[in-house]
């Protein structure tokens, strides 16, 4: 009988581990929108190839492939750099949640206005608190610095409502972000 249990629960084990591969290999072959330098236009990629610094264009109902900085969305004219999240595979709250772009960076929602920006992020080293952030952005080799507060910040596992897209940067990406950063890793068998 002993032989019998630990058998059976060795093949529930097994059954486990690969279901958890074949999720987790499903989520990294998902395809997001990366803004191509080379192309001047946004191209498909794998989440497993989101790097820190990629601009990436995410639509209605996609879920966000790394943590973002909100540069811009497709918001009516009265709410323009706005867009709605719902969080509930971070929080459990399934309200959305008003994120929104500083007003700085809200016209860089097309192809050739990207192309021709330049910019840079500064923030906070990776962390596991869901609700800070600190940085900022410096746009076209400016002196002058904008804050970025948590208001800006869209992170992976949250999913993108109500608005038709969003561009954003990546500034945490893999096991950086702050959904892994908080997951407890499988227990060992």
């Amino acid at each position: 009988p002993l032989i019998l249990v630990l058998f059976v629960t060795a093949l529930k084990d097994i059954f486990e581990d690969f279901q958890r591969h074949k999720e987790d290999r499903g989520e990294n072959e998902s395809k997001t929108e990366i803004f191509s330098n080379e192309k001047n236009h946004f191209v498909l990629k794998k989440w497993n190839e989101v790097k820190v610094g990629d601009i990436v264009k995410v639509t209605n109902g996609a879920c966000f492939p790394a943590d973002l900085v909100l540069i811009s969305s497709s918001a009516t004219e009265d709410k323009k750099g706005s867009c709605y999240i719902e969080t509930s595979q971070l929080d459990g709250e399934t309200n959305l949640k008003v994120r929104s772009a500083i007003q700085e960076t809200t016209g860089l929602g097309d192809d050739t206005t990207l192309q021709n920006t330049k910019g840079k992020i500064e923030c906070e080293v990776p962390n596991r608190d869901l609700y800070t952030f600190n940085g900022n952005i410096q746009l076209n080799d400016e002196p002058k610095k904008y804050p970025l507060t948590p208001i800006s910040l869209l992170l992976r596992g949250a999913r993108l409502m109500n608005t038709k897209h969003i561009i954003g940067v990546v500034v945490y990406s893999g096991h950086e972000t702050k959904l892994l950063m908080n997951s407890n890793k499988a227990p060992s068998k």
